[in-house]
């Protein structure tokens, strides 16, 4: 790693970045000067910008958490977010002016700062403004030059859609972070909008004034702040803002193309329906709500959709000329979220199964030669800027039995039929974006390139490499911007393609264009459709003469149909352009003055957060900070956070659970003594170190609790080692982990063994404290996921499996130690001669046999969206979702645990109270049953492997424990700066125990940080 220094940045990158790193080098500080001027902070900060190599898809993100940074994911852009001449600056511009914009602080606050070093310590977005209002002034700083997100026709039909169908959100929905990504991408765009608004109906000087107020503590947060400086309330700007965003001309046109068109399948309309393809087995589009993709046969009088299979993150789906194959392009997260990467695999429909291989590549699909075989074509992002690339199919020749013929291409001087080779590539400029590639035919391919904001048709024959571009046309002679290059079939010889356009110079949604080719294979008629219909005409294809779409609907979207013959169209016109598309050109490196990178600087850099110490640390979650009376320091060795350190220091808790027991018996109320006793221990220190910088993230953490007054305490030391292995599409994860903890504490480890084991005060030594040690290795295999608007329906399957080991080490002392003395009684002049080698095996043999338990478990979750045919009607959800578990040997004292639990009533409120600065998501409430069989560990030895016996003992002298529960969790977000992006979740739980006439309330409050 290298580090170059500007006037106002530290840029860190390794030698695979070079070319973004004398990008960034040389405009940065250009970019903060022209930020700079527009707000004036009184104070000028410096910070560092990484780039890092490891993922596909640019992202650039600032943070002030745990200090300021701006990362770089140098990956290619998509065409969502090439909206820029250079998408790298402009979007890097967006990320300096954020950081810029955030740092304007009233004199109290730069002094208190001196005091609390955190770079985090913003009123802007820490406390005053909510998430999409505070990074709106940067979208609108960024979109100035006629660029970017509020000046690209395809985001702002968002807002017109919402107005039109009647679901325009108040400024308190937006204001949080929600569910689905749609819907934060919604709350961008709408807060952007707004900041706009106001800068233009008050003016810029009057915006600053409001801007520099937002920089002071107050009390009364965003809508006082927005009255004291506008002086009218926050909800009638929005609703003028609302008035401002206009309707499409052609309205009755629209109702009337409504009446005409109907939901393929009626009683299922709760999904994200994108890249819908007709083929010979029926029609097929991915849900990115559900996750999956569908087949569905119209020809069927039942409209049912079938699942193929899961998948997440899917971009596009293209289908082979003969209708058979898929290919199915996805991001895949790597070992770490942030780490995108561009994946292409092809599904056969007829035998219901992907190939063995697949491709680095974004946005594949299958073309054909002049011979018959089919090659896999697509984008390659991997070394950053993007190309055209071209490979062969070994599974499907061999599926196909097909003798492969490659003549005519040079690249090829032998074919290897067990490998995938590159037969074309073409390499374009970084700032030249690719996309949609389709099959024309015999060598013939067309593709979509994105350049200097404008769009063209680029044609290649594959082996002649001979190449041609075209741009599109309206009525009026204006350029079209385009999206969704497909196929587009009909009952005529024509080729056609289709594509997704909006109307220059009018308010409208996306419609269906149309271009189709002469015989010599070039583009030579445009039809473009004339009016709008309700929620847009989205990844359209045509089937028996029938156009089907997926329509937004804001929430999420349906899948439609409309005769064809009902759809008017305008005719454009193609031109060929003489338009460069440049080759990658090599590089001069500009800036040579770097130096290698010291991690160490930064561990000083990090965030203070008074009133939230850590808790516990546990061996699956990491640090748990609950509120109370300490300080927690967290901060990392460089901006990546590659690995993250956390101390803490706390002098009381504050009890964020409550239990209350009717009733209890005996037992029950020693375990509720014993709960107090460990809460009494809320003296605490702690810390806590990660890596992440390698496959295998290594995490190691410590906790000593304690009760001055009493001297009593509790300690544990933990290492944990937690790989994962994505499998297939991205949200099906393997994850594995291996886990240690040696604990020592004053209350022995078994509540039920205090007469032999009593508790130990006025602080003990450690040699006479209770010392224990645990060694755990984890399977867990999930493909839960989200299935439907409301994020109370779930599908999938969670298998775990453990195997841990248990060591009461004081019993191990005092067992090796008698082994010991038994083998210096028997020593003699043979085993004096014995090898060290030896002695430690036995030795580690002894430890191993010394095992207090040794137990395999394991876990299986089932959810279920859907237990009636019902969805959901304003917001109440119909569906009675459930979930099923079954635990076996997971918790000391319980052998097997079986529960389930069924959702009796569940709401999505999605509403805001402003006079409380709160926004409720959705309560519901959920009736469960439990069922337990438990042993008593006093009684029953701890089930071991070394003795298999004990499994049998365990469940026949077990005891059957059941209860009922009704639960009621109400899930709110504060509308109070960065909390926005937190979600709290309460829960209240009753029990009923049915065999002990025994009565539990319990109340919590989970804090998604």
């Amino acid at each position: 790693m290298k580090v170059a220094q500007t006037q106002y940045f530290d840029v860190i990158f390794c030698d695979e970045s070079l070319h973004t790193a004398n990008l960034v080098i040389q405009n940065a500080d250009l970019l903060y000067e022209q930020a700079y001027e527009t707000v004036k902070p009184d104070e000028k900060i410096r910070m560092p910008i990484i780039i890092s190599p490891d993922s596909d898809k640019l992202e650039i993100t600032y943070s002030p958490n745990p200090y300021n940074r701006i990362v770089i994911f140098e990956g290619v852009p998509t065409v969502e977010t090439a909206l820029f001449e250079n998408t790298v600056l402009s979007l890097l511009f967006q990320e300096i002016a954020k950081a810029v914009q955030y740092s304007v602080s009233s004199k109290f606050v730069q002094v208190v700062k001196k005091f609390i070093p955190s770079d985090m310590f913003q009123p802007i977005p820490f406390i005053n403004l909510p998430f999409s209002f505070a990074e709106g002034f940067s979208f609108v700083e960024g979109s100035s030059d006629g660029q970017g997100m509020l000046n690209d026709k395809f985001a702002l039909q968002q807002l017109v859609l919402a107005k039109a169908q009647n679901k325009f959100p108040n400024w308190t929905q937006i204001s949080v972070m929600k569910n689905t990504k749609t819907e934060n991408d919604f709350s961008s765009l709408a807060g952007a909008a707004f900041i706009a608004f106001i800068q233009q109906r008050w003016g810029m000087e009057k915006f600053l004034e409001f801007w520099n107020e937002c920089g002071k503590l107050h009390l009364y947060l965003t809508s006082g702040i927005f009255f004291k400086v506008y002086n009218v309330s926050i909800s009638s700007a929005w609703n003028d803002f609302y008035d401002t965003i206009p309707l499409p001309e052609d309205l009755e046109l629209m109702e009337e193309l409504e009446k005409n068109s109907s939901k393929v399948i009626k009683n299922d309309t709760e999904g994200a329906i994108k890249n819908i393809l007709s083929t010979p087995y029926g029609i097929i589009w991915y849900d990115d709500i559900r996750h999956e993709v569908d087949i569905l046969d119209p020809s069927k009088d039942i409209k049912m959709r079938q699942l193929l299979f899961l998948a997440s993150d899917v971009n596009r789906i293209t289908v082979s000329p003969d209708g058979r194959f898929l290919v199915v392009s996805y991001t895949q997260i790597k070992n770490r979220d942030e780490f995108k990467s561009e994946v292409s695999w092809i599904y056969d429909i007829q035998e219901r199964s992907f190939f063995k291989e697949s491709y680095d590549l974004r946005e594949g699909a299958i073309v054909q030669l002049k011979n018959g075989l089919y090659v896999i074509a697509g984008i390659n992002v991997k070394d950053k800027a993007p190309s055209i690339e071209v490979y062969t199919i070994p599974s499907l020749y061999e599926k196909l039995e097909i003798d492969v013929d490659l003549s005519g291409f040079e690249s090829i001087e032998e074919y290897d039929d067990s490998n995938t080779q590159l037969l074309y590539e073409r390499t374009f400029d970084y700032d030249t974006i690719p996309s949609c590639p389709v099959f024309v035919e015999n060598d013939l391919m067309f593709c979509v390139v994105h350049q200097n904001l404008q769009d063209y048709i680029f044609a290649v024959e594959l082996s002649s490499e001979k190449e041609n571009v075209f741009q599109l046309y309206d009525e009026n002679s204006k350029s079209l911007k385009i999206r969704e290059l497909h196929n587009f079939s009909d009952d005529t010889k024509t080729q056609k393609y289709s594509f997704s356009f909006i109307p220059n110079g009018k308010v409208g949604f996306t419609r269906l264009g149309i271009f189709q080719i002469d015989e010599n294979k070039i583009p030579n008629k445009v039809f473009l459709q004339k009016t709008d219909i309700h929620g847009g005409v989205n990844y359209p294809v045509l089937h028996n003469n029938e156009l089907f779409y997926s329509a937004n609907k804001i929430e999420y979207n349906e899948l439609k149909k409309i005769p064809f013959d009902l759809l008017d169209f305008s005719e454009g016109y193609v031109q060929q352009s003489n338009v460069e598309l440049p080759y990658l050109a090599s590089e001069t490196w500009g800036y040579n003055n770097y130096k290698n990178y010291n991690p160490l600087k930064y561990w000083f850099h990090g965030l203070f957060i008074p009133m939230l110490p850590v808790k516990q640390i546990s061996m699956t979650d990491g640090p748990k900070m609950w509120p109370g009376l300490g300080l927690t320091y967290i901060t990392n060795t460089d901006p990546l956070l590659n690995t993250d350190m956390i101390f803490s220091a706390a002098f009381g808790f504050a009890n964020i659970d409550f239990e209350y027991f009717t009733n209890p018996n005996s037992d029950t109320l020693q375990k509720m003594l014993d709960g107090m006793d460990d809460f009494s221990k809320n003296w605490a220190f702690s810390f806590f170190i990660e890596n992440t910088s390698t496959p295998v993230d290594i995490s190691l953490g410590s906790i000593f609790a304690f009760d001055p007054f009493e001297g009593t305490y509790n300690g544990e030391l933990l290492l944990t080692t937690a790989w994962q292995i994505p499998l297939g599409m991205t949200f099906r994860k393997l994850n594995m982990d291996v886990q240690s903890k040696l604990g020592a504490s004053t209350y022995y480890f078994d509540k039920n063994q205090i007469e032999e084991f009593p508790n130990l005060s006025n602080w003990p030594k450690f040699e006479e404290s209770y010392k224990t040690f645990l060694l755990q290795s984890t399977v867990t295999y999930s493909n839960v996921h989200q299935y439907g608007v409301s994020s109370f329906e779930k599908r999938g399957l969670t298998l775990s499996s453990s195997l841990s080991a248990f060591w009461d080490l004081d019993k191990t002392m005092k067992f090796l130690e008698e082994k010991k003395q038994e083998k210096l009684e028997a020593t003699d002049e043979s085993t004096t001669q014995n090898s060290y080698s030896n002695e430690v095996m036995k030795s580690l043999s002894d430890f191993v046999y010394s095992v207090e338990q040794f137990t395999f478990g394991f876990s299986l979750g089932i959810a279920i969206p859907r237990l009636t045919p019902l969805s959901m009607y304003q917001g109440m959800v119909l569906s009675v979702p459930a979930t099923l578990s079954l635990d076996v040997f997971k918790e000391i004292g319980t052998a097997l645990k079986f529960s389930s639990e069924i959702l009796l009533f569940g709401m999505e409120i999605n509403q805001g109270v402003p006079i409380l600065n709160l926004f409720f998501s959705r309560v519901g409430l959920k009736f469960g049953y439990t069922g337990s069989f438990l042993y008593d560990t006093q009684k029953t030895s701890l089930p071991n492997m070394f003795d298999v016996e004990s499994f049998r003992r365990t469940f026949t002298e077990s005891i059957y424990a059941d209860y009922v529960s009704f639960s009621l969790d109400l899930d709110f977000v504060p509308i109070i700066g960065r909390l926005t992006e937190t979600m709290f979740n309460t829960h209240f739980d009753f029990h009923i125990y049915l065999h002990q006439k025994l009565f539990k309330f319990q109340f919590s409050i989970e804090i998604g940080y």
